[in-house]
Parts: structure tokens; C-alpha cells; sequence
């Protein structure tokens, strides 16, 4: 509990309305939601997933299934780069907003017809 408290006073996370108003038409879980949100406010989008679990009180498998899932569903992307001999991981979310795009514009669409 003290955790939990001591995240919501260090830091503000946000939650782009897209997302969050579509969650369930990307077929998106709970879980995987929490998990998006948290790569979200992750400035460097480091792929890290024992600082993910510590951070969100998840089993590393659960986090290791969570962005499979979302890989698998065309929402994000794991990405490597080598940066002066030192490899990197991260995660690109440009899947998921342009998805969240699409689902706004159709829902646009259809309102206006």
C-alpha cells in the first residue's frame, strides 16, 4: 500500500482518451491496458520487463504474456538497437496509435452518416 502511494505522489501518469476509450474494441485486457499505460509514461520506452513487474506489482510472466499478447494483437513492437556497442530494447507504441487513429476515424465516420 505504501508503494502504491509513494508512486502516486512521485508522478502523474496520463492516459491518451484514444486508448482508453477504445481498449475494449482493440480487444485489449485490463492488464494489458495497465501494461500500455506504463510503456506510455516510460519516457525511454526501455523493454525491461523485472522493472515493469517490480513497478506494477505483476509476475514477470504475466508481464513477459501481457506484451506478447499486445505483440501478437499488431499493438506494439520490440525493438533492438545497438547504441555504441550497448544493445537496447524498446518499445515502439506507433502500432497502437495508428490503430487508435483508424478506430476514432470510423467512429467519426459513422456518426456523420
Amino acid at each position: 500500500m505504501k508503494k502504491i502511494v509513494n508512486v502516486m505522489k512521485s508522478k502523474t501518469y496520463q492516459i491518451p482518451s484514444l486508448i482508453f476509450n477504445n481498449y475494449k474494441k482493440l480487444k485489449i485486457s485490463e492488464k494489458e491496458l495497465i501494461i500500455l499505460i506504463y510503456v506510455y509514461n516510460n519516457q525511454d520506452k526501455e523493454y525491461n520487463p523485472k522493472n515493469i513487474s517490480n513497478d506494477l506489482s505483476l509476475k514477470v510472466n504475466t508481464v513477459l504474456e501481457s506484451i506478447n499478447s499486445l505483440e501478437e494483437k499488431g499493438l506494439l513492437e520490440i525493438q533492438v538497437y545497438d547504441n555504441h556497442d550497448i544493445r537496447e530494447t524498446k518499445i515502439n507504441l506507433d502500432l497502437l496509435y495508428e490503430k487508435c487513429a483508424y478506430a476514432q476515424f470510423r467512429c467519426e465516420t459513422a456518426t456523420k452518416n
